[in-house]
């Protein structure tokens, strides 16, 4: 499955380095020497055809960020649609983050990690894999 990125200009020819099992490799947000000066960035990863996913890893080389895991049906245009569900908070990101995801059982299709504060002292964000897990059985 393909990542993508909402509007492409987050670095959109590393996103296939989120599903490479390489963790030598990563997708990256801008720069933001300010800060991030708006409501988020993320990534999202297309699970075609869909699934009901309980959990999702994180693997990133950037540790202290913040943020949440959105789903969705089809890709809404800005996060701020009802269509995006929260699903799962990120609180402190570490090398390996296990993030609880709560889809009500619900299968979806976009699994978007959704990054809201960056680390104290740093100006973007590095993200190596994402890999996601339903229940067995």
């Amino acid at each position: 499955d393909q990542p993508t990125l909402g509007d492409h200009a987050e670095h959109p020819e590393r996103t296939a380095f989120v599903l490479d099992r390489k963790t030598s490799s990563t997708w990256t947000t801008e720069s933001y020497r300010d800060g991030l000066t708006k409501e988020g960035v993320g990534i999202y990863v297309d699970a075609k055809p869909r699934v009901a996913a309980v959990r999702m890893t994180i693997t990133t080389p950037t540790t202290g960020w913040e943020g949440a895991v959105f789903v969705a049906d089809e890709v809404p245009e800005s996060i701020d649609d009802p269509a995006w569900k929260a699903v799962g908070r990120i609180d402190a990101a570490r090398r390996t983050t296990s993030v609880d995801l709560d889809p009500a059982g619900t299968a979806y299709r976009y699994y978007l990690v959704w990054i809201t504060e960056l680390p104290e002292g740093e100006e973007r964000v590095e993200i190596s894999e994402i890999d996601l897990f339903r229940r067995s059985g």
